[in-house]
């Protein structure tokens, strides 16, 4: 999960924005009543207007303000759409949400400049586009050290349903041509999947799921719906997403989710959630990608750029000017082998067995 913890501020008041969430599946900010007063801004404008947030189920105002921060540069931008509600919290404890997705995934009417959008709108960037790495955001440009490259391009991925595929960029994703299981492949049809840092779990259809569930052997327990697997075995287990040629890997035990021992073993069970294709139009990698790899998102070239980063290593901010980058870039080796049809789970390759 990513946070912003200090130093952004809203209105002319400059109420300090804390304990919110940046949000990459997202388009609008959303600010709970423990994060933004309206009483105390001098600067909102009400539009009068107000709208659902069907990803966190809550109704909201809809304002305008002024927001601004101190990194790099001195800045402020006016006139940023968002919603407001006087509940405490959005979501569990998270007082506000940073959407910073393409405008298509705003739920805010009607459609407006997103927050990357209206800092260049107004001068505070020269791209589109922000850096995610070592638990930091950098909107406009990337941390040279914590970024080091060459960076891996892939495009951004664009929807299918049965009538075709979408021409609109509505979701952060990237094509996954292919999942392995250490050695094994559990998936070598297309899936579109979502880079989301708010969501920790892996989501793909069920025919991907039966596959990695097969392999994880017989030895497991069930205990309130819920299926434990050896611990040893997951946490020797790793995952590898071919996104157009580029791989990227974690391990079954960075999605842990809880543990139970039964018999003197150990055993734990996984974040995941199978999808209903196509009622579900993608899947997701969970958010522990952002704490393995530099990922950049330029939503004027609309291509997402990966490079394992180097955690711990605070670098020089440069800017990216017009997709031109300070460190070496380069094409996924498969960039044109993208998503165009809707996934259908009949085609998924099969395990067929289970694996001791």
């Amino acid at each position: 999960m990513l946070m912003i913890t200090d130093g952004l501020w809203i209105g002319l008041t400059k109420q300090q924005v804390s304990n919110t969430m940046i949000d990459t599946s997202v388009g609008d900010l959303l600010l709970s009543l423990s994060v933004y007063s309206i009483f105390e801004s001098s600067t909102l404008v009400d539009t009068g207007s107000s709208y659902t947030d069907n990803d966190y189920s809550i109704s909201a105002d809809v304002g305008t303000e002024m927001f601004g921060g101190p990194y790099v540069i001195n800045w402020n931008v006016t006139g940023l759409n968002f919603g407001y509600t006087s509940l405490d919290a959005i979501t569990g404890s998270v007082g506000g949400i940073l959407g910073i997705g393409y405008p298509a995934s705003e739920e805010i009417e009607p459609s407006y400049s997103n927050f990357p959008m209206i800092l260049k709108d107004q001068g505070a960037i020269s791209t589109v586009m922000y850096s995610i790495a070592d638990g930091r955001i950098v909107f406009g440009g990337i941390d040279t050290l914590a970024c080091p490259g060459p960076l891996v391009k892939t495009p951004v991925a664009l929807a299918a349903t049965l009538q075709g595929q979408s021409t609109v960029y509505q979701y952060t994703a990237v094509t996954m041509n292919s999942l392995m299981l250490n050695n094994t492949i559990v998936s070598n049809e297309k899936l579109i999947m979502n880079l989301d840092t708010s969501s920790s779990l892996l989501n793909v259809p069920y025919s991907i799921w039966i596959n990695i569930d097969l392999l994880m052997g017989p030895q497991r327990v069930r205990s309130n719906g819920v299926t434990y697997y050896l611990k040893s075995r997951v946490l020797g287990t790793m995952l590898t997403a071919s996104i157009t040629g580029y791989n990227i890997q974690f391990s079954l035990g960075d999605i842990i989710n809880g543990e139970l021992t039964s018999n003197g073993i150990v055993y734990v069970s996984l974040d995941y959630k199978v999808i209903d294709v196509p009622t579900a139009l993608v899947g997701s990698l969970p958010n522990i990608i952002f704490e393995k790899y530099c990922v950049v998102v330029d939503m004027e070239t609309n291509e997402i750029l990966f490079t394992e980063q180097d955690a711990g290593s605070d670098g020089t901010v440069k800017a990216v000017k017009s997709g031109s980058y300070p460190v070496a870039t380069s094409a996924a080796t498969s960039y044109s082998a993208t998503y165009s049809k809707i996934y259908i789970n009949s085609l998924e390759t099969a395990i067929g067995v289970n694996q001791s």
